[in-house]
């Protein structure tokens, strides 16, 4: 156990030393966005980010076994972390 442990923090030491060192990516405008949930059903969405890294907008379809429907929205995310 203690051999994993020391095996697991050690490659958490490097993944984010690589992290920490790789150039920043290049913005990305478009992406989609899915959900799948209970009782809401399914969903899919275009999401498009301007050049303010904190700031997405989103409009897309929906499915519930009741009927078809839209939705939109936006989200604001001022703190930048490596996973969204």
């Amino acid at each position: 156990m203690k051999r994993f442990l020391g095996i697991s923090l050690a490659s958490l030491m490097l993944l984010s030393a690589a992290i920490a060192n790789a150039d920043e990516p290049k913005h990305r405008t478009l992406g989609l966005q899915a959900d799948v949930g209970v009782p809401d059903g399914a969903g899919l969405a275009i999401v498009v980010s301007p050049e303010f890294y904190w700031l997405k907008l989103h409009a897309g379809g929906t499915f519930n076994s009741l009927a078809p429907g839209i939705r939109g929205g936006f989200t604001i995310d001022p703190i930048k972390f490596p996973v969204g």
